[in-house]
């Protein structure tokens, strides 16, 4: 489980309380025009992307899983 990613030696030095109290400063915040501001973000446009890239649907019996959802 998690104990397992917070013991790797990659996170020695992360404080993980910190994180669970939102009290850690992100490394890098982007400057943004106004709340709906998106351009740090790719233009991407799924009309242009070939039919045979796009996400295909699901099988009925992929769909089935999510019946109670």
């Amino acid at each position: 489980g998690d104990k397992d990613i917070r013991q790797h030696e990659w996170f020695a030095d992360f404080d993980f309380d910190k994180l669970l109290k939102k009290e850690l400063e992100a490394p890098w915040v982007p400057k943004l025009k106004d709340p709906l501001d998106v351009s740090n973000f790719d233009d991407w446009d799924d009309e242009d992307t070939p039919p045979d890239e796009k996400q295909r649907s699901l099988t009925a019996e992929e769909q089935e899983h999510f019946k109670d959802f």
